[in-house]
């Protein structure tokens, strides 16, 4: 079975998605571990789906589909994405996504 990166945005410019996206995968894919980005034309064979800074409402909506088919959902974050300290509705808003994303998953990993 394959493992899967879903990225926020697909997007070399930012280096969370060099760093906690293409890099693991070009490790991991150099010592013959099937990964790759996710494609929902292989959705079957992933055992394994990591979203990267991604739980939007479609992220959501896939993770829940991922769940109900079996397969084990992560999260990776490596910025705070809870740091609101002027209160705006736009991060309100996105601490509520995230932690309904958190609720879903299997796992969640966070760098410092």
């Amino acid at each position: 079975m394959t493992l899967a990166f879903k990225a926020r945005v697909n997007d070399e410019t930012i280096a969370s998605y060099r760093y906690r996206v293409l890099q693991p995968i070009a490790f991991l894919a150099a010592r013959g571990h099937p990964v790759e980005l996710y494609d929902e034309a292989n959705f079957d064979r992933y055992e394994t789906v990591v979203f990267s800074k991604a739980y939007a409402d479609k992220d959501r909506k896939l993770a829940r589909r991922l769940k109900a088919a079996g397969k084990r959902v992560l999260l990776d974050l490596c910025d705070d994405h809870f740091y609101n300290p002027e209160d705006l509705p736009k991060y309100r808003e996105a601490r509520e996504h995230l932690l309904a994303m958190i609720a879903i998953c299997d796992g969640v990993a966070c760098s410092r």
